[in-house]
């Protein structure tokens, strides 16, 4: 169910345009608001909703953020916008106002500054465009373990500070770039690698399984693939 959920908290993002801090928080505030409340399942796509424009303000981007009857239009009308404000009360009432949370995205805006080493570039320096594809690579090595965070419940009990580091020394690993932590990255996150060595484990486990699953849904869509059409499950449903 959280993962059914924190898809559509990113697909709303995606409609209206907002960033990745922005799913991060709001996620934030869903699962810290669900787990002092019992939330009735056809609310909580609202509540989902709720912590969705409580984060783009907290964000600063609320301009972005359509009315609360544009979005109930944009529900097909299966609340009232009064239940909609009512239930972002609900949550600001809950947190006592207090929602700017660093998330793991605000960590690794930071952290992924600093993921490049110089010695990297130094390997490249007779090769932009080798350069410029280890970038790309790295870049997105760092998307992806991010967001693989966010879609485990797990990692809330993780500090998300040191998940984010994490996430920087998980895509150096992926990428076989040594050494895969720095004195610098370690002043500045104020953890030593070894400290950081159950989490990684985790990322790695949790991108394991992702991959498992995908062969695993691939070898089926072959064969079925001669028998008519196949419906490929979500990656979060699993």
């Amino acid at each position: 169910m959280r993962r059914d959920l924190v898809r559509f908290i990113g697909e709303m993002c995606d409609k209206m345009h907002l960033c990745v801090a922005v799913h991060h928080l709001a996620t934030h505030l869903l699962d810290f608001f669900m787990d002092e409340h019992d939330i009735e399942l056809h609310q909580l796509e609202m509540l989902s909703l709720a912590c969705l424009v409580v984060a783009a303000k907290a964000e600063g981007v609320d301009p972005l953020i359509p009315s609360n009857g544009e979005i109930v239009r944009l529900m097909h009308n299966a609340f009232t916008s009064t239940h909609l404000a009512c239930m972002e009360m609900s949550v600001l009432v809950f947190f006592d106002w207090e929602v700017h949370h660093p998330t793991i995205a605000t960590f690794l805006d930071f952290f992924a500054l600093l993921a490049m080493f110089p010695s990297d570039m130094a390997r490249c320096r007779d090769s932009p465009a080798q350069l410029l594809n280890l970038e790309s690579s790295l870049k997105n090595y760092l998307s992806y373990f991010l967001d693989t965070a966010l879609k485990d419940y797990s990692f809330i009990k993780m500090p998300a500070s040191m998940v984010a580091a994490a996430c920087v020394a998980c895509s150096r690993m992926c990428l076989h770039l040594q050494p895969l932590w720095s004195p610098m990255l370690e002043n500045v996150s104020k953890y030593k690698l070894e400290q950081l060595t159950p989490c990684i484990g985790r990322l790695l486990t949790v991108r394991d399984d992702d991959d498992d699953a995908t062969r695993r849904w691939e070898e089926k869509r072959r064969s079925v693939g001669q028998k008519g059409k196949y419906t490929w499950p979500a990656l979060w449903d699993t």
